[in-house]
């Protein structure tokens, strides 16, 4: 777990944008594994403006992954979204292909399995079936580094006011991905416009939003329990109509 927490704040570290703890050393321990990272004095008001755009310069860098630059969709390591083992083995293709790819497989099919229920397993069969449709206004997808885990409780100020996240599942992925725990991050209006004028949005962000919630609603259906069906059921019978 902690080897993952560590590899993706060294990522986003090495872009150079948002404020990161560094960590300070990670690795096993008699009993299981531990992190030791900078001490920061945190505040929870954040500029949302300021987050917009640094989080844009963070998706527009250059990747540090030699797979990543290539074009390839994944991350180094394994990680966890919450206590759910997320795996990030790399997509074998490029592009819109390749991101389709490596979501299916690495994000929507895992956790629709975990749930061991017959009629959301219905539902995202059906929509596996017709991914392709909800990217035909991209004609290619580059990856970009994801925080991954990107609620309030994962971003926070300095005492100077620069915007800092931690705590992350990062991977490369699409972009747009980011936005998957929205819904419990707080983000204003004026975040998003800082994000776009960096990273334009295209038409069909708002439809394609509400797959990259799903995935999070999903992961909170399996840790957290019933509470979140109707949420997950909600969003596939949008997505699949």
């Amino acid at each position: 777990m902690f080897a993952g927490e560590a590899a993706g704040l060294r990522a986003m570290s090495a872009t150079r944008t948002l404020r990161i703890p560094a960590v300070l050393h990670a690795g096993p321990v008699s009993d299981g594994a531990m992190i030791a990272m900078e001490y920061l004095e945190l505040q929870s008001r954040v500029d949302q403006a300021q987050l917009g755009a640094l989080l844009a310069a963070m998706h527009a860098a250059v990747p540090s992954s030699s797979m990543a630059a290539a074009g390839h969709f994944g991350f180094d390591c394994d990680n966890t979204i919450g206590s759910t083992p997320q795996r990030n083995s790399w997509s074998t293709e490029t592009g819109v292909k390749g991101w389709i790819q490596f979501f299916t497989d690495n994000r929507l099919a895992p956790q629709v399995r975990l749930t061991r229920d017959s009629v959301i397993q219905a539902y995202a069969d059906k929509l596996i079936s017709r991914l392709d449709g909800l990217f035909s206004d991209l004609d290619d997808i580059k990856p970009a580094l994801l925080h991954g885990d990107l609620w309030s409780g994962n971003i926070h100020s300095t005492e100077d006011g620069t915007p800092c996240i931690l705590d992350p599942a990062c991977y490369y992925g699409h972009a747009e991905a980011e936005w998957g725990m929205s819904w419990c991050a707080g983000f204003t209006q004026a975040m998003y416009d800082a994000y776009h004028i960096v990273v334009p949005r295209s038409p069909l962000f708002s439809k394609r939003a509400e797959l990259y919630r799903l995935y999070h609603y999903l992961n909170h259906l399996n840790l957290f329990g019933d509470g979140y069906r109707g949420n997950c059921i909600t969003l596939l019978e949008s997505l699949t109509r």
